[in-house]
């Protein structure tokens, strides 16, 4: 645990979709894991090794599950913006761009919305 695992956590972008997608979800096994995220099954299974390690997720059997936390909302939250960032066009017009509600919250599941507000530029 403590800020140290954080780097080795976010340590690349096969990690962090990764983390994404386990977050987001209430069970998984190594194998639906690398399937949907494009990830080999060892190296899901190492990094799903780092988050249990980590107390981020627990393990029953071959089934994983995310550990609801305050550490783990904040480095979905993170994830979360990372992601918007990424997939948001680039405009000249747009001031600034908010989120709020579980995405901001870093409690959103596969099946939330995204709830966004723009501040329009006024030049």
């Amino acid at each position: 645990g403590g800020l140290g695992m954080i780097p080795e956590l976010f340590k690349s972008e096969d990690r962090l979709r990764i983390l994404r997608y386990v977050a987001e979800r209430e069970n998984v096994t190594v194998q639906t894991v690398a399937k949907a995220t494009r990830v080999s099954k060892p190296v899901v299974s190492r990094y799903m090794h780092l988050l249990i390690k980590n107390g981020l997720c627990k393990r029953t059997g071959r089934i994983l599950s995310w550990v609801p936390s305050p550490v783990g909302s904040a480095m979905t939250d993170f994830s979360n913006v990372v992601f918007i960032d990424e997939h948001l066009p680039p405009t000249t017009w747009v001031e600034s761009i908010g989120i709020y509600g579980s995405f901001a919250r870093g409690t959103n599941t596969a099946g939330s919305d995204v709830d966004i507000w723009i501040l329009v530029s006024k030049h």
